[in-house]
């Protein structure tokens, strides 16, 4: 398409209907590139062969860190990773980068991530300009090492229309795996914002449609809200249960007939054993949780996304400085933070004997701009009793995995996608070491350099 043949109209039309990010893609993918987007101290060299030598290497599968380490990336997957150097024959076909001891570990993976939030919104936000702070979020992110992330609602489908855009390349960001819409009752969760990225469902034949809805708009999952939540009207609170049995069903019969993996806003102990023996692949929050939920996790595999942030990101509890900058930049209303401040020990309770009977347990952060939040919630899983290299391996190996993409991302391992974050210092030592990032390869591609 010409750039006179563009005009205003049709890109505000397909802007409507599609999003603005996939009324780009479709309109003019030729007129803006993937490397006109990236911001100083970023670059593609085009290059998905690499060598990186003299690193020392969390892989996310072997307890302990490799040092003295080489990882082999040919056609954007590694091929070899471990302490044998080079061959010679690898080092004629790939450029080699010393990296004098940095840390390589998998690219973040952010397992509960919406990128925008009406609390953040600016005041006469349109949809167009959802679209873009969404966009922005997502590319923000990146630069910072988090290469993926599991959307799990996302207004007017702006997180499907982004997907497709980084995928082809005429933006550079992460990989989304995308939920679309999320679904709930009347008086659900959230219900009564009207931010556009709930769909309403009463009954079994609604619920159905919804999930139908879903896949015909291309989403990667399901996601669905059995409960309140910490954040919400009077009548939005995580004890209650807002779908009856029946529409339960219908939603989880649905999305496995259609093979499509189901993530469940559960906040209560019996919201939470409900969708895990309902066949749930994730139990997002889990606020409240007793011995029969925690064990049906178990019993089931369940992934857990504890999504510590919702009630540690508040002024009583902000303890470092990360947190409490958070909190200046980003202050929530008054009534929230009672309702979080109350429900935080619960919060805490639950995660530790979730953690102490082994559940897997992946990152989530549920708030914005995830290039902050996503660290954060790292973070308060060591606070809150993980070693930091099991909140290394929620981060990387599985949230990918709750993301259904744990077979090519989450590890460094021979056949896997090359998606990688290199830190100047020890994260096993100080899990905030994991924001000294040097650089950022998506893929093999070195999208985020720091060492000039």
């Amino acid at each position: 398409m010409s750039r006179k043949s563009f005009s205003r109209r049709r890109f505000f039309k397909a802007a409507g209907t599609a999003g603005l990010a996939l009324a780009a893609v479709e309109l003019f993918p030729n007129m803006v590139g993937a490397k006109s987007h990236q911001a100083p101290g970023t670059k593609s060299l085009n290059q998905k062969n690499i060598i990186l030598t003299n690193v020392s290497l969390i892989d996310s599968i072997r307890p302990d860190p490799q040092l003295k380490a080489t990882v082999v990336v040919h056609n954007g997957r590694i091929v070899r990773a471990g302490t044998a150097p080079p061959s010679k024959d690898e080092r004629s076909e790939s450029p080699v980068i010393d990296l004098g001891g940095a840390w390589v570990l998998p690219g973040l993976c952010d397992a509960h991530a919406h990128f925008i939030s009406p609390l953040q919104a600016p005041p006469g936000e349109t949809l167009i300009d959802r679209y873009l702070r969404f966009g922005s979020g997502a590319m923000d992110a990146l630069k910072v090492g988090i290469t993926s992330a599991r959307v799990v609602g996302a207004p007017d489908f702006c997180d499907i229309a982004w997907r497709k855009a980084f995928a082809r390349g005429t933006f550079l960001g992460p990989r989304l795996f995308c939920g679309g819409h999320t679904i709930v009752p009347t008086a659900g969760h959230g219900s009564g914002y009207g931010y556009g990225q709930k769909v309403v469902a009463d009954g079994p034949i609604e619920v159905r449609r919804a999930v139908r809805e879903q896949i015909q708009a291309d989403v990667d999952l399901i996601k669905i809200v059995l409960t309140g939540g910490v954040f919400g009207h009077r009548w939005d609170s995580l004890d209650n249960n807002e779908f009856l049995p029946d529409e339960i069903e219908a939603a989880f019969e649905t999305a496995r007939q259609r093979g499509y993996k189901v993530a469940a806003h559960a906040g209560n102990a019996e919201a939470v054993k409900l969708a895990a023996q309902a066949g749930a692949h994730s139990i997002e929050h889990g606020y409240a949780l007793n011995e029969e939920a925690i064990q049906a996790m178990v019993n089931r595999g369940t992934i857990f996304v504890p999504t510590l942030c919702v009630t540690f990101l508040t002024e009583a509890a902000a303890e470092s400085e990360y947190e409490k900058g958070w909190t200046r930049r980003w202050p929530m209303p008054t009534n929230l933070q009672e309702r979080a401040n109350q429900r935080r020990a619960k919060h805490l309770e639950s995660f530790k004997r979730a953690l102490t009977a082994g559940v897997k347990i992946a990152s989530g952060a549920d708030h914005s701009p995830l290039a902050e939040t996503a660290f954060l919630e790292v973070e308060l899983l060591v606070r809150c009793g993980m070693t930091p290299m099991q909140a290394i391996i929620a981060a990387t190996r599985v949230s990918t995995e709750a993301a259904a993409a744990g077979a090519e991302l989450g590890t460094i391992e021979s056949g896997k996608l090359a998606d990688l974050l290199v830190v100047t210092a020890n994260p096993l030592d100080n899990i905030h070491n994991l924001r000294k990032m040097l650089m950022v390869l998506k893929e093999g591609e070195i999208v985020v350099d720091k060492r000039q």
